[in-house]
């Protein structure tokens, strides 16, 4: 009996203190339920996708965007869950966050004890709550399925590469989804698939490599096939494989500020500690190489290959969005589990405690604040201005002062517009779309960060569609009026001052009618 409760004990405690880790992460997200606040970082973009589908567009072909149709899938799924006073997309990161902490935790069983191992997850947790950005992302959503391949990958060699079939299906399931959500995140499958096959080959163990590879390619085909016939039967495959693969390449940022981009990236990973990480765990290896076993040693190879090659996906774009780094968390996973292992095990759990907890909270100690403001601010929206305002509260006025904005444009929007209306909303992220419960007129509904002149494919495809369309109102920045403007850009806006009539002009927006409507 006294073992029973003991196991139980071991296995209650973990998971609960992992549920209370997602649910502190979760705070900082734009979707948490309990908030009214309007988010620093609106991700509604991705929410239009699921209102969209549910309205009968169709990805791709609808709904333009270089993201994998696994992120249309997700956001059409929340929107199916949510009700009127529940957000269903915050309960599809919550899993997500909740998978990724738990797989981290068993990665860090194979070397560690219950306490040791939940260490990797305060520290990935912290640095997660600034790359999350708001969430809703493709990056947040990779999080699981990294960690479980990882777990499993790591599993694999620690028990002699013992095949469990339906975990390497599950790997191949994990690959297939991160793949489609955004291809530039597979560098862990990449690198241990290699040094599997290599490993194999060396060995001359075909039999088992067919299998691993036959298992592999069951659980990629369980998510790829039934995706690509859907694409298929609607006529949106061929856009579907421009628009997430081929367009990712035009997408890219060749400017001269890469490699400003890329020192920028660098330093946020220092600030957060990272580099200090995998440098420490560098080290250690260098010193101890010959004291860790062949399948150690194939781990640690690995994991050093994987955090190159994600650092450099992470950042080849270009472009300094914190998102971006996401993937890089999962580098640090077992590098932390080994660094950990050296700690004497017969210290105790009580003196580890007061140790580790001194260590973050001196080492993270400007992050830890950082976190409390960022969940107040978030969560927080009644404001007691008769002692003043602090730096914080007036954080929360402006972002109820900017959602009463958008609120009033919404009413401008729904006000001139028939609810089979559809409207177009010029690069301003999907919010006033879901705000006015208006669909866009074009595929285009938010136009990539991309110069349009110097990108005739996608810019003459969005003035035909916008001219040909019937588009009831256009929206766009009150700032685009007075910009200087050439090429597809004016043009544009020259189709505007033609065919629509300006209704309204405050709270950083300009309205157009269209002419026949407005009579």
């Amino acid at each position: 009996m006294k073992k029973l409760k003991n196991f139980e004990l071991n296995t209650m405690l973990p998971f609960i203190a992992i549920v209370l880790l997602t649910f502190i992460t979760s705070l900082v997200l734009h979707s948490n339920p309990f908030s009214e606040a309007l988010a620093k970082h609106d991700s509604s973009m991705f929410t239009y996708f699921g209102y969209a589908m549910e309205n009968g567009k169709i990805m791709y072909t609808d709904i333009f965007d270089h993201k994998g149709p696994i992120i249309f899938i997700f956001n059409y799924l929340g929107i199916l869950m949510s009700t009127a006073n529940f957000d269903g997309i915050y309960i599809i990161e919550f899993i997500s966050l909740f998978t990724f902490f738990v797989f981290t935790f068993k990665t860090g069983k194979l070397w560690n004890t219950n306490l040791v191992s939940f260490i990797p997850l305060i520290i990935e947790a912290i640095t997660l709550t600034f790359f999350l950005e708001g969430g809703n992302l493709t990056e947040e959503y990779a999080l699981p399925f990294i960690a479980y391949s990882l777990y499993s990958f790591v599993k694999f060699f620690k028990n002699n590469k013992k095949i469990i079939s339906y975990e390497i299906i599950l790997i191949g399931i994990s690959f297939s989804i991160v793949f489609l959500l955004r291809a530039n995140m597979v560098s862990l499958w990449l690198i241990f698939c290699l040094v599997i096959l290599i490993d194999f080959i060396r060995n001359k163990e075909y039999v088992k490599l067919l299998k691993v590879l036959g298992l592999f390619l069951f659980g990629v085909s369980i998510i790829l096939i039934p995706i690509c016939s859907y694409l298929y039967m609607n006529n949106a495959l061929k856009d579907g494989i421009f628009q997430s693969l081929i367009f990712n390449f035009i997408y890219l940022d060749t400017s001269g500020e890469r490699n400003d981009a890329v020192r920028v990236l660098y330093s946020m990973l220092s600030n957060y500690y990272l580099v200090m990480i995998f440098s420490a765990f560098l080290a250690q290896i260098a010193f101890k190489w010959e004291k860790f076993d062949s399948s150690e040693k194939k781990i640690i190879v690995a994991s050093i290959l994987f955090a190159i090659l994600s650092y450099y996906t992470s950042v080849m774009s270009g472009r300094t969005y914190k998102h971006y780094l996401m993937p890089m968390i999962p580098t640090v996973t077992l590098p932390l589990a080994i660094l950990l292992n050296e700690i004497p095990k017969k210290i105790s759990q009580i003196k580890l405690i007061c140790v580790v907890s001194l260590v973050i909270g001196l080492t993270y100690n400007i992050q830890l604040i950082d976190i409390y403001e960022k969940i107040y601010v978030t969560n927080i929206v009644e404001v007691n201005e008769s002692d003043g305002i602090d730096v914080k509260e007036q954080i929360i006025l402006n972002n109820k002062n900017k959602k009463a904005n958008l609120l009033e444009v919404a009413d401008v929007i729904k006000n001139n517009t028939e609810i089979t209306d559809e409207i177009y909303v010029h690069r301003k992220s999907g919010y006033l779309y879901l705000l006015s419960d208006r669909l866009s007129s074009i595929k285009y509904f938010n136009l990539p960060a991309i110069d349009l002149n110097q990108d005739p494919l996608i810019g003459d495809d969005f003035i035909y569609d916008i001219t040909h369309s019937n588009t009831a109102l256009i929206a766009i920045d009150s700032s685009f009026n007075s910009k200087r403007k050439v090429g597809i850009e004016l043009e544009f806006y020259n189709f505007i001052l033609k065919s629509y009539d300006l209704i309204y002009d405050d709270n950083g927006y300009s309205i157009y009618l269209n002419k026949s409507i407005n009579k």
